[in-house]
């Protein structure tokens, strides 16, 4: 059948009447014949054939008053209390025939659209209203308002599971973007102090062979150089060469002046345990250099520490602390 392109109000109106399987015999043609001619056709009764399948989820079922039948039984001419059974299994077959056009019905619906088909010839015969409303039959406007309200529930329900996706993806998002300027920030800390550690380096003159141990251990990828902090408003400094992988500590420190009748002594502080790993006698500008011994980093260390401790040192710390350091990831 040829003829002027239908208008997308029109389209909706006969998809939904489709999918309903609402439309009268001229209607059904006319909208088959758009089906093959416009693509917008097909859109519009694949929409409606989504809500049609949403309703039965949608709509709670309701038991019909006893004066619904009668009003049927009116509408189609027939006597009150005759045809009551089939009008109502007619009127199951057509709401079965309904759902299984949207393919959500499936054995069931065709089981009931048989039992329906059969009550509706056991009733008198169906007469259609006349004019364009009557052509797709009176139920149509109600059927396409609950299309409508399904449809629309179901992309409202769409769009909100849109927003929620668009708020963690930007959540997750900046999270990440914090984790890397945290860790540019970090990563430009372990270069400062790797570069005061290499200066630190140079300035020594004593023991060469430990010296050139440290700056071989910085060459390593998974070396790691933690900065000694003073503590106390004491005019001291120094860093750790670490890598815990190769057991492996390097100390370098700075202002560690001599003090009569004392002497500082290094510890490894693993949880509550704090383990003596021998003294550190600053030279003629208060710089020492020591290796730490790799019996003591079998199980990791959770910080390094100097102490100022009587002369000799002892096997736990008794003075203060002068440095300080967290080993990172041990």
């Amino acid at each position: 059948m040829s003829g002027a392109p239908l208008g997308q109000d029109e389209l909706e109106e006969l998809a939904a009447g489709h999918a309903l399987d609402a439309l009268t015999a001229e209607d059904r043609a006319r909208f088959e014949a758009a089906l093959e001619a416009q693509p917008e056709a097909v859109a519009a009764l694949t929409r409606a054939r989504v809500g049609a399948a949403a309703l039965g989820a949608a709509l709670a079922p309701v038991e019909p008053r006893p004066e619904v039948w009668t009003g049927i039984e009116a509408q189609l001419g027939a006597a009150p209390g005759a045809g009551a059974a089939g009008a109502a299994a007619g009127a199951a077959g057509v709401v079965a025939g309904a759902v299984a056009s949207t393919g959500a019905a499936g054995t069931t619906a065709g089981a009931v659209a048989d039992s329906g088909a059969v009550g509706a010839a056991a009733g008198p015969a169906r007469r259609e209203p006349a004019g364009r409303a009557g052509r797709i039959g009176r139920a149509l406007p109600w059927a396409v308002a609950a299309l409508a309200a399904a449809l629309a529930l179901l992309f409202w329900r769409r769009s909100e599971e849109g927003a929620r996706r668009a708020r963690e993806t930007a959540q997750l998002a900046a999270f990440r973007a914090a984790e890397v300027a945290t860790r540019d920030r970090e990563l430009t800390a372990e270069r400062g102090v790797t570069a005061e550690c290499r200066r630190d380096l140079d300035a020594m003159r004593d023991d060469v062979a430990l010296k050139n141990e440290a700056v071989a251990l910085l060459e390593h990828a998974s070396t790691r150089v933690v900065a000694l902090s003073a503590q106390g408003g004491r005019a001291h400094g120094g860093s750790a060469i670490v890598n815990l992988a190769q057991r492996r500590v390097v100390i370098v420190a700075t202002g560690l002046t001599v003090e009569a009748g004392k002497d500082y002594e290094l510890w490894v502080i693993r949880g509550q345990d704090k383990l003596a790993a021998g003294l550190l006698h600053g030279g003629e500008r208060g710089q020492a250099i020591a290796r730490v011994d790799p019996a003591l980093l079998g199980d990791g260390a959770d910080a390094l520490a100097i102490t100022l401790e009587p002369a000799g040192g002892g096997p736990v710390p008794q003075g203060p602390v002068v440095l300080l350091g967290l080993v990172p990831g041990s």
